[in-house]
């Protein structure tokens, strides 16, 4: 019998037999869009896109309800008629940073925070199934972010408009969504727990919006991507969503998974004055959430090194059970289409140093920066110590690079911190899907117009989110788009909404091709085109030099799913 199987929690069968009877009565005179749900009788308002096509937006849409240290459970039923037509208030953060500009009225955050939004077009659908469904998780290092920061415009009129319901997902963050101890009397991954809840939940009600629940495609930013590949390998998350977009991060990074998050929560609790003892979860319950706050800001937000965040997921008994591979191997075939840009992390080398997030190279350092320099950099945030054997494998790789300038240094510091926490977790996915046959897809960002994004101009290359001012532009960019900025848009958005509605990627009249043993993939830039290997060179030094002269032990401790590369064989 396989181990793989679809498992839903308990609450969650009570909640279906819930649904399955629940009644609705009496009559409801409407001033806005309503539909009748699970929950209520939910009143939204109605947009009006550029185009003239008119969209019913609902915000604020309580999916769960959930205690700290518990797992999300059903909302109970409202009677009468709910109002969403405001932001439900953001997750609680690690640490509160500067507001946003589009905050909501109403509390700006809270720990009861499990809310969603839906942008629906107004029109019936042609297709009797209704129509299919795009579900966005937030990134921001399982520490920060919400859905309200995406706000709903441009979901509205790149999506919505083309005949597509989207939605936008709120999960407990930090230490409220991923603190872990040494024993199960804290369940951890309750942020993953939140997501795939949301998941459940939109299957029950899409059909009221005129969704397809059996069309879903799941597209994650970031920690976002790496919670959408949690899902993906999940025993408990199976046959809620058709296919997945993962934009720029895999679960295989060491920021995205790993032990360490049950010391760093240890330490917090002891720094709240609770010790780990059989009562820990009875102090940390009755510490309030402004106790919680004032003792994360007494560290950093994030830490000096790749594994830059302090919470996230990690493996358990429950949501993640088995090793990676493992549950890759088990997963159920589901087609991926990956992103990556050219210069994920160059924040490092691109943004005045903060105390705030020290993994970046010293302002002080910039102007000199040289081999002697870059090595000590890495010493602090890359290496394992001063025996790491990887150290010298980077040096000698550096040796080989033929690097003489400042410039030219850091630079190289921005691709292979890219590389480690970025583009090679994403292509060792890739790697073990091609393997397995199944269906993937990548695109590669390698055109970006700096006056977008003017408040994170790179110094070289595409940076980490690139692509997200191309997706939501009400939001997320500060210039008008330049004619190559909308080609590049046109192109992307193309391809999603083709593969959100039928598995395929396609731009104009660009199919897009599968990726192949030599990672094949779309360049995303003006002139969209085909290319057939992805950075050869840094792919080899990673995934073959590296496994070929590297213990797997090592390697792992810097790529949680790298594989030993077997000099017989090939791809």
């Amino acid at each position: 019998m396989p181990r793989r199987k679809v498992v839903f929690l308990s609450v969650m069968i009570a909640l279906s037999v819930y649904l399955g009877v629940l009644l609705f009565t009496g009559s409801v005179v409407a001033t806005g869009p309503q539909v009748r749900t699970q929950i209520g009788i939910l009143e939204g308002f109605t947009h009006e896109n550029s185009d003239g096509s008119k969209v019913d937006v609902f915000l604020g849409v309580k999916y769960a309800q959930a205690g700290r240290f518990q797992k999300p459970m059903p909302y109970p039923e409202v009677t009468g008629v709910v109002k969403a037509t405001t932001f439900g208030p953001s997750c609680w953060p690690q640490e509160v940073l500067p507001s946003r500009s589009n905050a909501a009225e109403g509390p700006e955050f809270a720990e009861d925070c499990l809310y969603l939004n839906i942008i629906k077009p107004s029109e019936k659908p042609k297709n009797p199934n209704g129509y299919p469904v795009l579900v966005y998780i937030h990134g921001g290092g399982f520490v920060r972010g919400d859905a309200r920061d995406w706000g709903y415009k441009s979901l509205a009129e790149k999506f919505a408009s083309k005949g597509i319901i989207v939605v936008t997902i709120q999960y407990r963050l930090g230490p409220f969504g991923f603190f872990a101890s040494n024993t199960t009397d804290i369940p951890t991954n309750l942020g993953l727990f939140d997501q795939m809840y949301a998941l459940f939940f939109l299957n029950q009600i899409l059909p009221n919006f005129n969704g397809n629940p059996y069309e879903l495609t799941v597209l994650g930013h970031s920690a976002g991507a790496a919670g959408a590949h949690a899902l993906a390998i999940s025993p408990q998350a199976g046959g809620l969503f058709t296919r997945i977009i993962q934009l720029s991060a895999s679960l295989f990074s060491t920021w995205a998974i790993g032990e360490d998050v049950i010391a760093e929560s240890l330490s917090l609790a002891e720094r709240l004055g609770c010790p780990n003892n059989p009562k820990l979860r009875d102090c940390l319950e009755a510490k309030p959430v402004e106790a919680w706050m004032a003792a994360m800001k007494e560290v950093t937000y994030g830490r000096p090194s790749v594994a830059e965040f302090r919470f996230h997921p990690k493996l358990d008994d429950s949501f993640l059970p088995f090793s990676l591979e493992e549950l890759s191997n088990d997963a159920p075939a589901v087609p991926i289409l990956f992103g990556l840009t050219d210069a994920e992390w160059v924040q490092i080398v691109n943004e005045p140093y903060m105390d705030i997030r020290p993994m970046r190279v010293p302002d002080a350092d910039r102007a000199d920066f040289n081999k002697e320099k870059l090595l000590a950099y890495f010493d602090r945030i890359l290496f394992k110590g001063p025996d790491d054997p990887l150290k010298p494998l980077i040096e000698e790789y550096i040796d080989s690079s033929g690097l003489e300038t400042p410039n030219d240094y850091l630079k190289k510091a921005s691709e292979i911190i890219s590389d480690v926490m970025f583009n090679i977790p994403v292509i060792n996915q890739i790697q073990h899907r091609i393997k397995s046959k199944q269906e993937t897809y990548l695109f590669y960002e390698t055109f970006a117009n700096p006056d977008v994004r003017a408040s994170d101009k790179a110094s070289f290359g595409v940076p980490h989110g690139n692509e997200l001012a191309y997706l939501f532009p009400a939001e997320r960019s500060n210039e008008p788009f330049t004619k190559e900025d909308i080609l590049v848009q046109d192109a992307l958005i193309d391809a999603i909404v083709s593969f959100v509605k039928t598995g395929k990627p396609k731009s104009g009249n660009l199919s897009w091709p599968q990726v192949g043993s030599t990672l094949k993939h779309v360049l995303l830039t003006p002139d969209l085109k085909v290319n057939n290997e992805y950075e050869p060179a840094r792919t080899k030094f990673w995934t073959k030099t590296l496994p070929s002269r590297l213990s797997l032990e090592a390697l792992r401790k810097h790529l949680p799913f790298a594989q030993k590369y077997d000099t017989k064989t090939e791809l």
